[in-house]
């Protein structure tokens, strides 16, 4: 089983602040580091599957 992890965001500015994030990343990998930086609370699976979830957004 598969199980998938969301984002929810407080605010719009928030959610921009993401994709912008997302599309600094050169990679998958860069992503998910980026992230775990950022955010540091959630686990390596919880960041690879928001950044699954978000794959169109990267190196945009």
């Amino acid at each position: 089983m598969y199980v998938k992890y969301f984002a929810w965001f407080k605010s719009k500015h928030e959610r921009t602040e993401f994709i912008k994030l997302l599309n600094s990343a050169k990679s998958d990998i860069d992503a998910i580091n980026k992230v775990m930086q950022k955010y540091p609370e959630l686990s390596l699976s919880e960041v690879s599957g928001i950044v699954d979830n978000f794959k169109k957004e990267i190196n945009k």
